[in-house]
């Protein structure tokens, strides 16, 4: 485990350098980097989204990072690079078989959004670990509602795009 720091005044958390180690491992594309961001936008400051702390480009701010009061653009765009290192992390580890870019791009922006535990226990999982697109692509639009179990337009329009992508 390597503990990543941003600037010199806070950590921002742990996660394994195992898969980085492997030179097979995919990496995000500088235009996914680009949509991911584009879907978070920015906010210095700590805001709620349901139970969940959030700062930067939609960083969930762990118990470790309670003193998270502020980033700027920089801290926030450093704290991304590492948010998105996890989730393709979780892509590299999880699926079975190999993607192609569009396909991995895409799901490391489900798996930056709703998290590697969720991904891992959902039907979409279950689905392409079967190789069938279809059903899972079915069950990916269904990924649009808050915390409130209320469905949000702006996820169904990132779901929309991440299929989209998914399907190039």
């Amino acid at each position: 485990m390597g503990l990543s720091s941003i600037g010199d005044n806070f950590y921002i958390h742990e996660y394994s350098q195992q898969t980085y180690d492997n030179q097979s491992a995919m990496k995000l594309s500088s235009s996914a980097r680009a949509m991911i961001q584009s879907f978070e936008s920015f906010r210095p400051q700590p805001y709620r989204d349901g139970n969940s702390r959030m700062i930067g480009y939609g960083h969930v701010i762990l118990p470790s990072e309670d003193m998270l009061f502020f980033v700027n653009k920089k801290q926030a765009l450093e704290i991304l690079d590492k948010d998105i290192c996890i989730a393709e992390a979780c892509v590299n580890r999880l699926i079975p078989f190999p993607l192609d870019q569009n396909q991995f791009d895409a799901l490391v922006s489900l798996v930056f959004n709703i998290g590697c535990g969720a991904f891992k226990t959902s039907h979409v999982y279950k689905y392409l670990k079967q190789k069938n697109f279809m059903i899972a692509c079915a069950y990916w639009r269904e990924w649009v509602r808050g915390r409130n179990r209320i469905a949000l337009p702006s996820l169904a329009l990132r779901r929309k795009k991440e299929i989209e992508l998914f399907n190039m």
